[in-house]
């Protein structure tokens, strides 16, 4: 599926239900409970979390979702550079660089918002390793309520 990168989110949220009714088993509750509000200024609150191991461009890594009715994934921007990685926007698309080791995932540009490609592979253990980019990692985003159609 295409995942929204946002720099204003701060938590990453995907609709499991919709994007991976497969692993509604590994939905549970969140430690934290997220209140998030859209671009329009409505409010979502987040109750439920999921932790799902996911590979882009190549590169595979865990990213905790909250768990929102939302039609897209959305990816936090802030949580990635957080998490040692710049993200580089161009024209048409760009890049999330990891600092240490040199590692990029590419994105792409659609009518002025960007997308990254993600393939979830399956769900992590809750005992699962928060990690870098280079390895196996927890990313976490804030919500915009989009329709993605590329």
């Amino acid at each position: 599926c295409w995942a929204m990168m946002d720099s204003g989110a701060g938590v990453p949220g995907i609709n499991a239900k919709e994007h991976c009714p497969h692993l509604l088993h590994a939905l549970h509750g969140a430690a934290v409970r997220e209140r998030c509000i859209t671009a329009n200024g409505g409010e979502m609150i987040c109750d439920s979390e999921i932790e799902l191991e996911s590979e882009m461009d190549g590169h595979t890594m865990n990213i905790k979702f909250s768990v929102l009715p939302i039609s897209c994934p959305i990816l936090s921007v802030r949580r990635i550079v957080k998490k040692g990685n710049d993200v580089v926007f161009n024209d048409g698309g760009g890049y999330i660089l990891h600092r240490q080791s040199k590692r990029r995932i590419e994105f792409v540009e659609r009518e002025g918002v960007y997308f990254i490609r993600m393939k979830i592979t399956g769900a992590v253990n809750r005992g699962g390793n928060e990690s870098g980019f280079d390895r196996r990692g927890a990313w976490t985003t804030s919500v915009i309520l989009v329709t993605c159609a590329l």
